[in-house]
């Protein structure tokens, strides 16, 4: 008969207990955790725009022909378009397309538009960068909401972007 000792699995008990304590903290960090994912999500869509407008930008700069910046707020969707040098839009080509997380919306905290670039109607937005990067038509600002959250990125003609947010009664950078 050896004394050693034999190492042995859980009892049922003490797995009923683990999960127990564990589905107890769960449950109180949950209203908290999921504002804070909500706010994540409104950090990342607000990049995902800075970062399409800039690109945008780029792409006019590098094809030396206007390019567009397209907001659809119905769809949560940012396009990149090549404007292939010509006054119609029916050739322009897609370049890149992001999807804005759906736990963000397009809202204003004042209750006015919460974008005012070139409408195109349907809820479509549009900034139209020329060859040299500046803004053609379309400054203005982006507003979007997340886990109670308000950030507006505001678009000058020279092709800069700021970010602000809403501190309850007035913007913040």
């Amino acid at each position: 008969m050896s004394l050693a000792w034999q190492p042995r699995g859980m009892t049922l008990l003490e797995l009923v207990m683990i999960l127990g304590v564990a589905t107890i903290v769960s449950l109180l960090t949950l209203p908290t955790a999921i504002p804070w994912l909500q706010r994540e999500q409104l950090r990342a869509a607000i990049r995902t725009v800075q970062t399409g407008l800039e690109l945008d930008r780029l792409e006019a700069l590098k094809r030396h022909r206007p390019c567009r910046f397209v907001v659809d707020t119905g769809s949560n969707v940012v396009e990149v378009w090549d404007g292939m040098g010509t006054n119609g839009t029916a050739d322009d080509r897609l370049l890149h397309e992001f999807a804005l997380p759906s736990a963000v919306a397009f809202a204003h905290p004042e209750g006015t538009p919460p974008v005012t670039f070139d409408d195109l109607g349907g809820n479509r937005y549009q900034v139209l960068f020329t060859a040299d990067g500046t803004v053609a038509s379309g400054t203005g600002s982006l507003v979007l909401r997340g886990g109670g959250l308000y950030q507006r990125l505001t678009l000058t003609v020279a092709g800069s972007a700021s970010l602000s947010t809403w501190s309850g009664s007035s913007w913040h950078i």
